[in-house]
């Protein structure tokens, strides 16, 4: 069996950068354009902030096949709304605002109060240069895994190297990007591929995946659940009631109050369309299956809003389209993107009010695809990654930067490399 990794956790629903300050509510596309989560008439204020913030460090991860994503070079070139001239700079002359005056300075750089970290400098409103390597020193072995954000830090836990060799991995580790730094982790206590990653901003959950990557049968099939906290010396196996049933290449949420686990394989057709929520405060499961045409689906990925869970990609049984999770009622509906939101590619990492999708773009470069909820636009840049990086790696957004690291390459072989992107300011 070719050797599967997972979708990276989405990072936290806190707006941290300046332009978004407040949690913005879940945005409007498709069917439901002009209609905020608890249904009042948006208009053209669709995903505008709500200021509740209580969603902060809320994240989504899911499972994806282990190679290149779908949606390739060029894939989002053209059909962006405003292409990379989107992200291009107006120019220090332009750049004035009448509360900080220039936004053209390290504090203030393309708009009041948007930092440049880890050592950038402005240049014409835009935190220079957008990505920095990452240190291999102390690095996990490469592999195709989820990551998943905790205290502004990326972890990355289980995965996958070299599954005839080697086999679903245990071993871990957290990444600062502010130190540039790699710490090891214990292991998990049950090695794992294809599974899920996600934190609550507390609490980083692993759940299900295959013992065995080079094995989908059912013997090699996970349904427990492990959760660490920074600090602990171990991850703990959770045991609750009601859980959902052993899977891999599933999906999974924080939903700002329980982890939703959803769909998968079974290690044969059709793909699940069961899941569960599991709820710390109570320690225990509840039922999140969905009833309708479409529902099964197996390495999707999630953005995470205020009220709806919503999943889109990955294999889809016995229909296309999208899925919408209701976390007040623990429902599902059918969902339908707007036209410039990227379907086409996969594994985003969220920093709550825009959406970044690494894409392969020309000579080699990794472009970044950004979807902005507020606008609903989408534009692609192309600022210079470093050499050799993978859109499938482990990605999260950490709070200021998208971190991205190893993930597998065109012929399968994850790649020692990893990079920190800054964005321009929304």
């Amino acid at each position: 069996m070719q050797a599967r990794s997972s979708i990276v956790c989405l990072a936290a629903l806190s707006c941290v950068m300046a332009g978004c300050a407040q949690l913005l509510s879940d945005w409007s596309i498709g069917s439901d354009a002009g209609v905020r989560d608890d249904g009042s008439s948006s208009g053209a204020s669709a995903g505008s902030p709500d200021g509740s913030g209580s969603s902060s460090g809320v994240s989504a991860g899911g499972s994806q096949t282990s190679g290149t994503t779908s949606g390739g070079s060029g894939s989002s070139s053209g059909s962006s709304s405003g292409g990379s001239d989107a992200v291009a700079d107006a120019g220090p002359d332009a750049g004035l605002d009448a509360g900080c005056g220039s936004l053209n300075t390290d504090t203030n750089c393309g708009a009041c109060g948007y930092t440049c970290v880890d050592g950038r400098h402005c240049s014409d409103r835009r935190c220079t240069p957008a990505w920095l390597p990452m240190t291999t020193a102390n690095a996990p072995t490469a592999r195709s895994a989820p990551g998943a954000a905790i205290a502004g830090k990326l972890i990355v836990a289980g995965g996958s190297a070299d599954c005839t060799a080697i086999g679903s991995l245990a071993s871990g580790a957290l990444y600062d990007p502010s130190a540039d730094a790699w710490t090891s982790l214990p292991d998990l206590n049950q090695a794992r591929a294809d599974h899920t990653l996600v934190s609550s901003g507390t609490t980083v959950y692993a759940f299900g995946g295959l013992s065995d990557c080079a094995n989908g049968a059912t013997p090699s099939q996970l349904g427990s659940l492990e959760q660490w906290r920074p600090g602990d010396a171990l991850w703990t196996v959770v045991m609750a009631s009601g859980g959902p049933a052993p899977r891999y290449a599933h999906e999974s949420a924080w939903t700002g109050s329980g982890l939703l686990v959803y769909g998968g394989s079974g290690g044969s057709a059709p793909y699940l369309n069961t899941g569960s929520v599991y709820d710390p405060v109570l320690n225990a499961w509840q039922s999140a299956d969905c009833g309708f045409a479409g529902c099964d689906r197996d390495n999707a990925w999630a953005i995470v809003g205020q009220r709806y869970v919503r999943l889109w990609g990955g294999n889809v049984g016995s229909a296309s389209g999208g899925l919408q999770f209701d976390t007040s009622t623990l429902t599902w509906t059918p969902w339908t993107p707007d036209a410039n939101f990227p379907t086409s590619l996969g594994n985003p990492a969220d920093d709550g009010r825009r959406v970044y999708f690494p894409s392969n773009g020309a000579t080699g470069n990794l472009d970044i695809v950004l979807y902005d909820r507020a606008t609903l636009a989408r534009s692609v840049d192309t600022a210079t990654s470093p050499a050799n990086l993978s859109p499938t790696g482990s990605i999260a957004w950490t709070g200021s930067e998208v971190v991205l690291w190893s993930g597998a390459t065109s012929n399968g072989t994850p790649t020692p490399v990893g990079g920190r992107y800054q964005p321009p300011a929304p």
